[in-house]
């Protein structure tokens, strides 16, 4: 070990703290990512651009408790006997108990909350694709247009362009 016995215990201690607040945020993050499948669910615009807001904010805070942690977890490394850039398994690997376990249950725990993110993000991109193409499609009905595939397999746009909304021929 590189620090005496109580050094380390603090260096694990800071650690985990940091781990906890990460784990916090990542948990926000997934709830804000929830409400925008929400909001779009609903296809209510008026309160996706303040999600989408919110959503970033807890981005930017998540990736400063990264590079906190990063710092953290270089730390305990080093008082550790491991390479400053251990990974999270490599540190609790070589800690002691009860720390060895506690660090293994944040490790399942990101590797979880990473995943629940990932997927209602993808899931999100799929509705707000979906969304895209529908308002599209409304506006394109809206107006004397239609999107043709050409010879070259481009589509083309076709029609006069005026609105259908109002009859303008009288």
């Amino acid at each position: 070990m590189g620090g005496t016995e109580e050094e380390s215990a603090m260096s694990l201690d800071a650690l985990s703290r940091q781990l906890w607040k990460q784990r916090e945020t990542l948990e926000v993050m997934l709830f804000k990512l929830e409400e925008e499948r929400l909001i779009t669910a609903t296809a209510s615009s008026r309160w996706l651009p303040r999600a989408t807001r919110e959503l970033e904010a807890v981005i930017a805070q998540a990736q400063t408790i990264e590079l906190e942690r990063s710092m953290e977890s270089e730390a305990v490394a080093v008082d550790l006997g491991l390479p400053p850039d251990a990974s999270l398994k490599e540190i609790a690997a070589a800690a002691e108990e009860p720390w060895q376990t506690l660090l293994n249950q944040h490790r399942e725990a990101l590797i979880s909350l990473t995943s629940e993110i990932a997927d209602m993000s993808q899931a999100n991109q799929e509705v707000l694709s979906s969304l895209q193409r529908a308002t599209q499609e409304t506006l394109m009905s809206m107006q004397d247009t239609e999107e043709v595939y050409g010879e070259d397999g481009g589509i083309h746009v076709s029609g006069t362009g005026e609105s259908t909304i109002l009859d303008t021929s009288m």
